[in-house]
């Protein structure tokens, strides 16, 4: 890098100090510059604590609801939180027995009405004090029997206690936030888990409620804070005191700190695609792409409705029904797919008179290709000539192949020549019988599809993404994406070092957002609200 020097001389009076030796050069600077760093972080932190004071609705109050599911159990949960909860928990303790429990201990207890002093339940009590408690508040727990009678009188208890009130959607998981138990990621990925549908997608969000992706963003965020402080010292130091050849390894070392969390940053939001339509706005490449295809009228939509468990597409004697690809979501075998169901696949030239045929069959074969698993269907007799004009217009092979109608079918020689002219053919490829009617076969299909589900799956097992944390939700997205960006900018720039440093700190904000640890502290953003609201009232 080519700089003018003041007189062309240069003064050197830090020169044995900062010399071009890497790991003396990366800590003598980082420890320049992270003071600066820390206190801008923390001037930001304090406006935004100020100015948000109210971003709660009266997180001094004390509240409570029934966190566990409604309707007759055998445990019902009443939750409490807040500088009060200890207090309500001796309002509702029995005449004699006010004596609060040890902390942590589950203790049986006579619970009654604090007015009328009518008891209610046996119940087992338990106080989590601050700041070791989920909310990071006093928190108590009633655990009452399951009746609906109870529930009604532990209900008409608590609201008696006129300074405990009724908690919003998320309120406990949202003073959790405020108080520094939880960060963003870790709120989004309690919602994930709320509502996940498969064992694959708790699995996915378990990492980032463990804090996967809080620490995944604190290396980023070191990186780029390395990167920093490198240039900034360039800055501060460089007319006066840094050699060119020092200014030179500063500024390249800065650039692979960068380079290196962008290439992450990146490589990470490759592994994720928008979805279409979910509350989170977001999903993840980690549910692989199952495609129905075949010939036409051979039951390719009627297995696609057998495997939704719903009428999704319509089914009918007439081939050729279906003339677009429909893809809908499924869970088998407690894992999440994407199903494809396809039109059905002719020759050339039986097509050559329907545009529209035409196009549907050139959307299949793309379907096909793109697909991690590939079900060939198939019903009636077959010959090599209807395979060959199959693996003309659909050249990749399948991975399973379904002989479908196995109850309509009575010829069984024809169906023996057909099981053994597809043997023949796809060698390597699990083959079923199967009825949509009757359901024979359909077990063994999910197990198929269970077993090749392992290998199908994009990115790293679930025990590695459990490790180091995903991008999940459309904040995060943006988030990395908007730092990423900022990343590329600054390494684009490195000849002009001020405007350099500006993108890395502007980096640097993004990555603070993404796991929420300073401004969302104290004021989440409207995403997270969103997050918030789907919870229910005794999260």
């Amino acid at each position: 890098m080519q700089t003018t020097r003041a007189g062309g001389a240069w003064r050197r009076p830090l020169c044995s100090s900062l010399s071009s030796a890497m790991p003396p050069l990366s800590a003598i600077i980082f420890s320049i510059s992270r003071c600066r760093f820390t206190a801008a972080t923390t001037t930001t932190s304090s406006s935004s604590s100020s100015s948000s004071s109210n971003a709660s609705s009266d997180p001094a109050s004390t509240i409570y609801a029934l966190a566990s599911a409604a309707g007759i159990a055998a445990v019902s949960i009443f939750r409490l939180s807040g500088p009060r909860a200890r207090e309500a928990l001796t309002r509702v303790l029995h005449g004699g027995a006010r004596r609060l429990p040890l902390s942590r201990q589950l203790v049986p207890r006579t619970l009654c009405h604090p007015r009328t002093g009518r008891a209610f339940d046996r119940a087992l009590v338990v106080e989590f004090p601050a700041p070791h408690s989920f909310t990071g508040e006093d928190v108590v727990e009633l655990h009452v029997h399951g009746g609906l009678a109870v529930v009604r009188a532990a209900y008409a208890a608590l609201d008696s206690l006129e300074f405990v009130r009724l908690a919003e959607p998320g309120e406990f998981t949202r003073r959790a936030l405020l108080n520094g138990k939880l960060d963003a990621s870790q709120v989004e990925a309690t919602a994930d888990i709320l509502h996940a549908e498969s064992i694959d997608e708790v699995e996915a969000a378990v990492g980032n409620l463990g804090g996967a992706l809080r620490a995944r963003a604190q290396s980023w965020r070191q990186s780029v804070q390395m990167a920093l402080a490198l240039l900034e010292t360039v800055v501060d130091f460089g007319d006066e005191h840094l050699e060119s050849e020092t200014e030179v390894v500063a500024v390249a070392e800065a650039a692979q700190h960068a380079r290196t969390a962008a290439e992450d940053m990146e490589a990470e939001l490759r592994l994720a695609v928008a979805s279409d339509g979910d509350d989170q706005g977001f999903t993840r490449r980690d549910q692989p792409r199952l495609v129905l295809y075949g010939r036409p009228n051979v039951g390719k939509s009627s297995l696609f409705n057998v495997l939704l468990q719903r009428e999704a597409a319509i089914v009918s004697d007439v081939a050729g029904t279906t003339r677009d690809v429909l893809q809908a979501r499924a869970s088998l075998s407690g894992a999440r797919w994407e199903v494809l169901d396809t039109a059905g696949v002719r020759s050339v030239a039986e097509a050559a008179e329907s545009a529209l045929e035409r196009e549907g069959m050139q959307r299949a074969a793309r379907a096909v290709q793109h697909a991690e698993v590939r079900v060939l269907v198939h019903a009636g007799p077959l010959t090599d000539a209807d395979l060959r004009e199959l693996q003309a217009a659909v050249p990749t092979p399948p991975d399973i192949v379904v002989l479908n109608k196995a109850d309509v079918t009575a010829d069984v020689a024809v169906r023996a020549a057909v099981r053994q002219r597809l043997r023949e053919w796809y060698p390597e490829v699990t083959l079923l019988e199967l009825s949509c009617v009757t359901r024979q076969g359909v077990l063994e299909l999910l197990q198929a599809l269970q077993c090749l589900q392992s290998r199908t799956v994009r990115g790293d097992t679930a025990r590695a993404a459990i490790e180091r944390g995903r991008v999940r939700t459309e904040r995060q997205r943006i988030q990395v994406a908007s730092a990423a960006a900022e990343l590329q900018q600054a390494l684009a720039g490195l000849s002009r070092v001020e405007l350099a440093a500006e993108h890395l700190r502007n980096a640097l904000g993004h990555l603070t957002l993404l796991s929420g640890e300073s401004t969302l502290r104290f004021r989440p953003d409207k995403t997270l609200e969103m997050v918030f609201s789907r919870f229910c009232i005794g999260k």
